[in-house]
């Protein structure tokens, strides 16, 4: 039997835009009339919403399908430790085992990924049970002393070398964001990591930037971009490019021009192209700047 699906329309109170969305009736119907509810049923709502930005929101939909109440979602700053146990012996890390068809999610991460002389010492586990996503970096070499992390939720647990306050404030974010849109990807966590890896390098904590570009990468399979071109002229173009950002980074911009001036161009489709070439954090700063200044258009539906 087929899903019976309603519509529920409503105005973005923060950017004025009508959304449409459809849910499950019977889903819909069983939360709301839960004798130990309030009437009402939460459903999350995320689309690109005032400065080119993506927002999550929590809805509040009652009995007749119309949104009572709209809340953002703000993931920066909010601390999602949870702790569980301080060591993970052999591994026996309590989260569901994969199956096999989960097993192709697990990471096959080649050296270059993290750059010359810096895979030994660098481990990171990642599962989240909702999706099967499974990232292991250097489990063979488990450091002395680790912390474990699981969301609010239950659904998803990080592991990590313990001692490093800049690398666990980045934790939190990625924790914050992930426990909402949950990756179905482990390359899409992967490059959360390579990113959240180039700002620790540095010795720079998470800013309420970095938690938009941690967005940005969690949606990439859904998100699209588009070089706004009047007349296609890639010279106008380049004059409004170079207004935004520091011309040091020619080769990226010219693959830019080439590959998503005509028509919208899935992220995925373009990093994966040229991961080699740029870093994760230049790359996904550059969107989100072009996207900023109007120069680009993005787009997840």
């Amino acid at each position: 039997m087929s899903k019976e699906i309603v519509q529920i329309g409503y105005v973005c109170e923060f950017c004025g835009r009508r959304r449409i969305l459809k849910a499950d009736k019977k889903l819909l119907d069983s939360e709301i009339s839960n004798p130990f509810g309030n009437g009402l049923c939460e459903v999350i709502d995320y689309h690109i919403c005032k400065d080119n930005k993506i927002n999550f929101f929590t809805l509040s939909i009652d009995s007749s399908y119309t949104v009572r109440t709209q809340s953002k979602i703000e993931f920066f700053g909010n601390k999602y430790r949870k702790y569980v146990s301080s060591s993970i012996p052999d591994l026996n890390i309590p989260m569901p085992q994969l199956n096999e068809d989960n097993e192709r999610k697990r990471a096959q991460i080649p050296d270059w990924y993290f750059g010359e002389n810096n895979t030994k010492d660098y481990y990171f586990v990642y599962k989240d049970k909702q999706t099967g996503v499974n990232l292991l970096v250097n489990t063979d070499n488990i450091p002395a002393t680790i912390r474990n992390i699981v969301s609010h939720d239950g659904s998803i647990l990080i592991s990590y070398p313990k001692g490093d306050n800049v690398f666990e404030n980045w934790v939190d974010e990625l924790m914050a964001v992930n426990e909402i849109s949950h990756p179905n990807n482990v390359k899409i966590v992967l490059y959360q990591l390579l990113y959240i890896k180039e700002k620790v390098s540095k010795n720079l904590p998470p800013t309420a930037h970095d938690n938009e570009i941690l967005v940005l990468i969690a949606m990439m399979n859904h998100a699209k971009i588009k070089i706004n071109c009047e007349n296609n002229s890639l010279d106008n173009y380049r004059e409004k490019v170079f207004e935004v950002i520091s011309p040091d980074e020619p080769e990226l911009i010219e693959f830019m021009f080439d590959k998503a001036c005509d028509k919208y161009k899935k992220l995925t489709e373009l990093l994966s192209e040229y991961e080699r070439q740029v870093t994760v954090s230049k790359f996904f700063e550059c969107v989100v700047k072009l996207s900023h200044s109007s120069i680009i258009s993005l787009d997840i539906s």
